[in-house]
C-alpha cells in the first residue's frame, strides 16, 4: 500500500512578530522569493515534489550550483523550486545561497521556492543576499509538524483504522505523542507498528526514539562531522546541550553571534561538551526560528539531559551538589521535575531523587521499569507523601506497573486490604494493577473492594476495571453483577451497569 501524503501547514512571523500560517495550496500563488526551513525528516522534499507541476521545475540545489547551462534546468518553466540547499553547503557562510543567486541571475532572476535544513540555513547573510539580488527579502517558512489526527490518517492508510487508532493511543497514554510530528519519526513507529508489539514502557519507547533519531539519514551526508562522531558522543553532545538548557530555564540555545542572542536564549558555546554545534543535524533538535533550537520532544531532552548529568556526578560530593541545583526549599521546581524524575535510572541517585518526589517519578519518570527495590522505596514514599499531603492525587492515569510486581505483591495486597490506607494511594495501587500485568494475583482483594459497600464509588469502579481485565469467565460475573444488583444502592446499580459492556 502507498503511504498517504496529506497537505502540509507552514507557518511565519508578520511584521509585529504574530504566528501566521498558510497551506500548502497558498505556496503556488506567492510571487516572492519563498525559503521553507525545517528539520531533517520533516517532509521538505516530500512538499517540494508536491508542488512541483506544469508551470514549475524542481531541482536540487547542488546541482543548479554545479549546473553551467541552468536554462536548461527552467526550462520553459515559471517557478524553480530548488530542494536541500544544505546539500550545496559551502565552507563559508552563505556560501551556497550565494552559488545558487549567481545561477539564478543568469536565468533572469525567476521566482524561486527553496528548501533548507533550518540547521544549515543562516538567516542573516541569506535574507540579505536575496534583499540584494530580488529587491526583497524571502518569507521565511517553517513546516508545520503533523498532529494525533494526521498519524491516525497515515497510520490507517497503512495498516487500518483499529491498528492506527491503537497505536496513536499506545503513544498518547505514554505522553508522547509530539513524536508523531516528524513524518520521518512517524515512519518509523509505522514500521515498528507493522512489525509487533510497541515498546510498553516510557524508557523502552525513549531509547527505540532516540535510535532512530540520533543520527544524520541522509545518505549524501554520511561523511558529515554527525555520522563521524558516533552513537556516544552524539548523545552527549546532546544531553549536556538539554541539561544545559533545562537547568538554565532559557528557552532555545542560541548559534547567533553573543550580540545577536535573544534575552530568553542561552548562547550555544555556553554548553561545555565537545560537539555541540556539529549535532544540531540530528533529529533530536528541532528549531524555534533561524539559529535558535532546542530539544524535539521536552521529555527526550529531560531523559537525555539526566544521562547526562548522572554520568558526569560520579562522586558523592557532585551527586549531592548536582541535587542541590534541583531543590528549592525542599521541592523539586516545576520546570525541573522531569529532568529530576529520570535521574532516578541512576543507582546511586535513585534512593534520593524517589524519596523526595515520588510522584515525579510516576508521572515524569518511567515508575513501569523500576528494580524491586527502587519499587520498594517508591511505595514507602508515596505513603509518607500521603501523610503529609492528603490530597496529592489529581485526577490522571499514571502508570506505575513495578508497584505490582511480584515481589512487593503481598504488601501491596495487604495495603488494599488495610482500611487505615489513604485513598490516594490506594487508587494509584488500581490503576497500576488494571495497566500491569499481575493483575490475577490481586483477584481477591479487587472482588471484596468491588463489592463492599462502605467504599467510595471510585475506589470500586477501579476495582472492577481492573478485574475486567483478567478475563475471567461470564459465570464468575454472572454471581458478581447479581450481587451488585441485591445491593440495591446507587452506586451498586451503577457499577453493574457501567461493568457489563467491558465484560
Amino acid at each position: 500500500m502507498t503511504s498517504l501524503i496529506l497537505p502540509r501547514r507552514l507557518s511565519f512571523r508578520n511584521a509585529a512578530g504574530e504566528a501566521e500560517y498558510l497551506s500548502q495550496a497558498a505556496l503556488r500563488q506567492r510571487a516572492d522569493p519563498v525559503v521553507i526551513l525545517g528539520e531533517a525528516g520533516m517532509g521538505k522534499s516530500t512538499l517540494l515534489a508536491e508542488l512541483d507541476g506544469e508551470d514549475s521545475r524542481l531541482v536540487q540545489a547542488r546541482r543548479l550550483a554545479a549546473s553551467r547551462d541552468p536554462k536548461r534546468l527552467l526550462d520553459d518553466a515559471r517557478v524553480l523550486i530548488i530542494d536541500a540547499l544544505d546539500e550545496a553547503s559551502g565552507v563559508e557562510e552563505g556560501e551556497a545561497v550565494d552559488r545558487v543567486l549567481g545561477r539564478l541571475s543568469e536565468l533572469g532572476n525567476p521566482q524561486f521556492i527553496l528548501a533548507c535544513r533550518v540547521a544549515d540555513w543562516r538567516s542573516a547573510t541569506g535574507q540579505r543576499a536575496i534583499a540584494d539580488a530580488y529587491g526583497q527579502p524571502p518569507l521565511e517558512l517553517h513546516l508545520e509538524p503533523f498532529d494525533a489526527d494526521d498519524a491516525r490518517k497515515i497510520l490507517a492508510n497503512r495498516f487500518g483504522a483499529q491498528r492506527a487508532s491503537e497505536t496513536v493511543a499506545h503513544f498518547e497514554d505514554l505522553g508522547l505523542a509530539d513524536l508523531f510530528g516528524n513524518p520521518q519519526t512517524l515512519n518509523l513507529i509505522e514500521a515498528a507498528a507493522s512489525r509487533g508489539p510497541l515498546p510498553n514502557t516510557r524508557a523502552g519507547l525513549f531509547e527505540a526514539a532516540i535510535d532512530a533519531m540520533w543520527s544524520e539519514h541522509s545518505d549524501f551526508k554520511q561523511d558529515r562531522a554527525i555520522a563521524k562522531l558516533g552513537k556516544t558522543a552524539v548523545l552527549a553532545a546532546a544531553g549536556a546541550a538539554f541539561a544545559t538548557l533545562i537547568l538554565s530555564g532559557h528557552e532555545a540555545l542560541s548559534r547567533a553571534a553573543r550580540t545577536r542572542v535573544e534575552p530568553e536564549d542561552l548562547p550555544i558555546a555556553e554548553v561545555t561538551e565537545a560537539h555541540v554545534f556539529d549535532v544540531l543535524e540530528s533529529r533530536l533538535f528541532r528549531s524555534l526560528g533561524s539559529d535558535r533550537f532546542t530539544y524535539a520532544h521536552r521529555s527526550i531532552g529531560e531523559y537525555l539531559g539526566a544521562r547526562w548529568l548522572a554520568r558526569r556526578a560520579d562522586t558523592d560530593r557532585k551527586r549531592r551538589r548536582m541535587l542541590a541545583m534541583i531543590d528549592s526549599r525542599g521541592l523539586v521546581p516545576a520546570n525541573l521535575r522531569g529532568l529530576h524524575a529520570w535521574l532516578s535510572r541512576d543507582p546511586a541517585l535513585a534512593a534520593q531523587v524517589i524519596a523526595r518526589d515520588p510522584m515525579g517519578v510516576i508521572e515524569y519518570g518511567d515508575a513501569d521499569d523500576l528494580d524491586s527495590q527502587q519499587a520498594r522505596l517508591l511505595l514507602d514514599a508515596l505513603i509518607a507523601l500521603e501523610m503529609r499531603n492528603p490530597r496529592f492525587r489529581d485526577w490522571g492515569r499514571p502508570r506505575a506497573a513495578s508497584l505490582t510486581a511480584p515481589p512487593i505483591e503481598r504488601r501491596v495486597n495487604d495495603l488494599l486490604a488495610d482500611e487505615s490506607t489513604g485513598f490516594g494511594v490506594v487508587t494509584l495501587l488500581l490503576q497500576a494493577i488494571a495497566n500491569g500485568s499481575f493483575g490475577a494475583a490481586y483477584e481477591t482483594v479487587l472482588r471484596q473492594l468491588l463489592l463492599d459497600m462502605r467504599k467510595y464509588y471510585t475506589v470500586r469502579a477501579l476495582a472492577g476495571e481492573a478485574l475486567a481485565k483478567l478475563g475471567r469467565a461470564i459465570e464468575d460475573w454472572e454471581e458478581m453483577l447479581e450481587t451488585l444488583r441485591q445491593q440495591a444502592t446507587d452506586d451498586s446499580l451503577r457499577l453493574a451497569v457501567e461493568l457489563l459492556p467491558k465484560v
